[in-house]
């Protein structure tokens, strides 16, 4: 397709979605699509400056005025580096912080001792929070800290909110060309799982970290056909932060056979390997050393945690009556589809516009572009993670189990968007898409700031 036309077409395609967007905030969806309707949990006074904000990213003209401000923008922060860099930190930040959540995790109070099992299911996740209340220990926060979980999570919450931003302006600088990387990174910035790095009382955060970190480690390797030892940690860090992120494990094997072709097999595997059976044995290490701390018998049992607890609580991948398809929750039963299509809505609103690029990616992805085969790859799995994943309370109330798919689904889109597609005119379709993307993310954000809907845990209303 011609430059002019994907310029246009992609526009159009991101001010029709911000029309659908739209009519669920105004309740002209109805309620059965909880992920359209998003906007309609918030106030007129916040919904209607949203709204105008992203429509006049549509407008070309506006649209080619913002890419101007944002390539100036660009030139001053690549010319200072670090300086830029933390100037770029510190915007982001102010953004977390001002649009911080309240609520608390699940609704509930919890005592710092809930994190005294290591569960398989999460293991680097807990570790994670045990850092931060470690770095935090001797300031004013320790009070709080001492007793309850809810804030440690949500202080830990901000914390992986500022390793994130640089990982993805590091992610925007491999993807897009020289003059785009802030364009780039605003749409990685505004993919939906930013709303977990605003203080959210939930772990997903950590995965969702690790996912980007993974992202950034395997493009490096198949573009550079280097030693995949970055790979392999990053993905160990994936895995060991949440089982969601299992869809890494297919990708590793694709990375294991393709990257660092001119080392020998011996190597490859090492690479890969390593990390795991390090991080295996540091962990169990950890666990064990726990255990001892607080008096326990060490075993395999309690190393591992409590698989009961696992396989009675966790996710449907356990349960064999999820794969019953008559059951009145099953993952091919009508209302869990429904319920994986209202996820797809909330947390990949450039999703439609991938699907109508993804015969092109794929395309180049045959012709022997290994990252974007990968990252396809890695989408395709986490899509069946979140078809799998079922999460206790319902879909709704556990929104962020499926933060993940909206990271790599964003991170293929910004990759297929700037690698794939034909064109060097993308001013109005880049800028509508941020629009849409920062509307749909914003929205979420105020949704959880000011308490307005049942996105953070059991019990809201």
């Amino acid at each position: 397709m011609k430059d002019r036309r994907w310029d246009a077409a992609l526009a159009l395609c991101a001010g029709a979605l911000l029309v659908l967007y739209a009519m669920g905030a105004v309740g002209l969806c109805g309620t059965g699509l909880w992920g359209l309707t998003l906007g309609g949990r918030l106030p007129m006074a916040a919904l209607i400056p949203l709204l105008i904000i992203a429509a006049a990213c549509c407008v070309p003209p506006v649209g080619h005025q913002l890419l101007r401000v944002l390539r100036r923008a660009d030139a001053w922060l690549g010319a200072r580096r670090l300086r830029g860099l933390l100037a770029l930190e510190l915007v982001c930040l102010l953004l977390l912080l001002l649009l911080h959540s309240h609520k608390a995790y699940y609704g509930l109070p919890l005592a710092l001792n809930d994190l005294d099992r290591v569960y398989p299911t999460n293991p680097l996740s807990n570790l994670f929070l045990r850092l931060v209340s470690a770095l935090f220990s001797g300031l004013a926060l320790a009070a709080p800290l001492a007793h309850e979980l809810d804030p440690l999570i949500a202080l830990a919450s901000i914390c992986a909110g500022a390793l994130l931003i640089p990982l993805l302006w590091s992610l925007a600088g491999r993807i897009a060309p020289q003059g785009e990387r802030l364009p780039a990174f605003a749409l990685l910035l505004f993919a939906p799982s930013l709303a977990l790095f605003a203080g959210h009382r939930e772990i997903y955060f950590a995965p969702v970290l690790a996912m980007a970190l993974f992202c950034l480690a395997l493009i490096h390797d198949l573009r550079e056909d280097a030693l995949p030892w970055r790979s392999g940690s990053a993905g160990f860090a994936a895995v060991g932060a949440h089982m969601l992120n299992a869809s890494v494990l297919p990708v590793l094997l694709l990375i294991g056979l393709t990257c660092g072709r001119r080392f020998s097999r011996s190597k490859r595997a090492a690479a890969l390997l390593g990390p795991f059976v390090a991080g295996a044995a540091l962990i169990a290490a950890w666990a064990a050393w726990d255990l001892h701390a607080r008096g326990a018998s060490i075993g395999p049992y309690e190393l591992l945690g409590s698989f009961a607890h696992l396989q009675s609580e966790s996710y449907g991948l356990f349960w064999i009556a999820w794969l019953d398809h008559q059951a009145p929750a099953g993952m091919f039963s009508q209302e869990h589809l429904e319920q994986f299509y209202n996820q797809l809505l909330l947390h990949c609103p450039l999703l439609i516009v991938l699907i109508a690029a993804l015969p092109n990616a794929i395309r180049k992805a045959l012709r022997g572009d290994r990252a974007l085969g990968a990252l396809l790859l890695l989408w395709l799995g986490a899509l069946v993670v979140a078809v799998i994943d079922r999460p206790i309370g319902g879909h709704l109330s556990q929104w962020a189990h499926s933060s993940n798919l909206a990271l790599v689904t964003t991170v293929v889109f910004v990759y297929v968007f700037y690698r794939v597609l034909d064109g060097a005119r993308r001013d109005a379709a880049a800028a509508a898409l941020i629009g849409l993307s920062a509307f749909h993310t914003l929205s979420l954000m105020l949704v959880n700031r000011l308490n307005l809907g049942p996105y953070l845990g059991f019990g809201g209303q």
